[in-house]
């Protein structure tokens, strides 16, 4: 009784024949292909890949950078299962690895626009902790705690502005009024 192979199997002789023709170091990445996916990955491109799935006699190929903080483009073509390697590799670098350098530059800058961001986080947050503890809070910025009982949370409104909703907590009437007057104050 012969043993059905997988798509893993069955594809990665052809998959290894696509990274050679492709250069740049290209090669099939076993730890994070299975069983019905091959993915293709090179250290010139770091954290690019390019998934090769099957799907009704069709290889299903498509190239992104692998991120889960922002999207980005997923470019993808489809060929023929039966098709050569050499037609396979010229199509995957007509299609998909065209807009390779692009890509890597616009997720360089925005790595750089996120490590900015939170490190104007981590400084609000170091402000706001000289004036109690920091607390965390589901689905907000940070929570916090005074000396005097008053406690709350800060959200934030908008991911590309710097505006802030503040809830406080646990307010005498005095210091409602103190605070609402320090408000019409800024």
């Amino acid at each position: 009784m012969s043993k059905i192979k997988t798509f893993f199997e069955q594809y990665e002789p052809t998959c290894e024949s696509i990274c050679r023709i492709l250069g740049n170091d290209w090669r099939v990445n076993k730890i994070k292909s299975w069983y019905h996916c091959i993915y293709l990955t090179s250290p010139k491109y770091k954290d690019y890949s390019v998934c090769v799935r099957k799907e009704k006699d069709r290889l299903i190929i498509h190239g992104s950078i692998d991120t889960s903080l922002f999207s980005t483009a997923d470019h993808q073509c489809t060929v023929s299962d039966k098709r050569k390697p050499e037609q396979i590799a010229r199509d995957i670098t007509r299609k998909i690895l065209n807009h390779l350098d692009e890509e890597i530059q616009e997720y360089k800058k925005n790595i750089e626009e996120y490590e900015i961001e939170k490190e104007k986080e981590r400084i609000l947050k170091g402000m706001i902790s000289r004036f109690g503890s920091l607390t965390p809070h589901y689905n907000a910025f940070t929570g916090f705690n005074t000396v005097n009982k008053i406690y709350g949370f800060v959200e934030k409104y908008s991911r590309r502005r710097d505006d802030y909703n503040l809830k406080i907590k646990n307010l005498t009437t005095d210091q409602l009024i103190k605070i609402i007057g320090f408000i019409t104050t800024l």
